[in-house]
């Protein structure tokens, strides 16, 4: 909620909001359980058997399976020995697993350029869960805390900004109209005062 009242919403409510088309309905199923060791080479290989199996039923040659790193890792192993027999299989890692290893690259990117001080100081999280933000473990966490930091850095650009327009009126260099067309343009681009950047723009040159 903002400070003049109006609600922001997440990415999916803003999706919604935008968007008109309506996607089908899908369903989610759940494979089969296998009492065994998820990182055993025979559990991994029954694993793949069985999404082979599923993929002929739906009439498709080629599968994609998805694995965490440690169990990929084994997968690649088994698909290495029976070559010909998954060769219409594609193992990777999964997409949430990609995205971890990525927010651990970019928190030792970031780790000593003062962000952690940053949320500290702000009071925005304590001491362990700013640790924790930059260490790749907690997906939401790290998520919501990096929005947050963009945040806070998007409206001390748009002051800025504002502060240097507010300054050059006037001046035969800026031509206020256009750069004012401009914020516009971008306010009714994403959605028409429904995000935090048009509320800002409205606020600060509008004005």
């Amino acid at each position: 909620m903002e400070a003049d009242g109006r609600t922001v919403p997440g990415w999916t409510g803003f999706s919604a909001m935008v968007s008109s088309a309506a996607p089908s309905i899908t369903e989610v199923g759940c494979c089969p359980v296998i009492n065994g060791s998820p990182t055993e080479a025979g559990t991994v290989y029954t694993v793949m058997r069985r999404m082979q199996r599923m993929m002929s039923g739906l009439g498709r040659h080629d599968c994609v399976i998805a694995f965490d790193l440690a169990i990929c890792m084994r997968a690649r192993e088994v698909q290495w020995r029976g070559s010909n027999e998954f060769c219409g299989a594609v193992v990777g890692v999964g997409g949430f697993h990609v995205a971890l290893n990525c927010l651990a690259v970019l928190g030792g990117v970031f780790e000593d350029s003062g962000l952690l001080d940053l949320l500290i100081e702000s009071g925005t999280c304590g001491v362990n869960a700013a640790e924790s933000l930059l260490g790749g473990r907690s997906y939401n966490r790290e998520v919501g805390g990096r929005r947050l930091v963009v945040e806070a850095l998007m409206r001390l650009q748009w002051e800025e900004r504002c502060r240097w327009l507010s300054q050059r009126r006037g001046d035969a260099g800026v031509d206020e109209e256009a750069v004012t067309a401009h914020v516009r343009s971008c306010k009714d681009a994403v959605g028409k005062q429904r995000v935090t950047c048009a509320v800002v723009v409205e606020r600060c040159v509008m004005t």
